[in-house]
This record gives C-alpha cells, structure tokens and sequence, in this order.
C-alpha cells in the first residue's frame, strides 16, 4: 500500500502531523496490521535447536542439492 505522500504537490517537512490523508492512511494502516497481527497463523511445531542445524547444513551443502 503506498502512502499518499507519494507524489503529492503538497509535500513538505513535518506535514504528517497536520495532513488529513496522511492521518486517515495511517488509522487504516494500523488497523489492517492489527487485524492481520490477530489472525496470523501459529506455528505450532518449533523447531529444536538440533533441527535448526540439521536445515542450515543442508543449505550450505556444495553441488546438486
């Protein structure tokens, strides 16, 4: 989502704090990231430390993988 700033004839330093568009973006902004924060999915199987390491010497093996 890109902010309304962008390309705006009415740029200037510190207008974040005073342009109504800026202001109604951001409210919806934090609103979708509140929504998406409250459905994420949950990983239910953590990986051990062991299998941690098993993954990253695969990644770094040499060759066909």
């Amino acid at each position: 989502m890109t902010a309304p700033c962008y390309g705006c004839a009415y740029r200037q330093a510190g207008c974040h704090s005073v342009c109504e568009r800026y202001i109604s973006w951001k409210k919806e902004l934090e609103a979708e990231k509140a929504y998406s924060k409250q459905f994420a999915p949950i990983d239910a199987m953590n990986l051990t430390h062991e299998q941690e390491k098993k993954n990253r010497q695969k990644r770094y093996k040499g060759g066909n993988q």
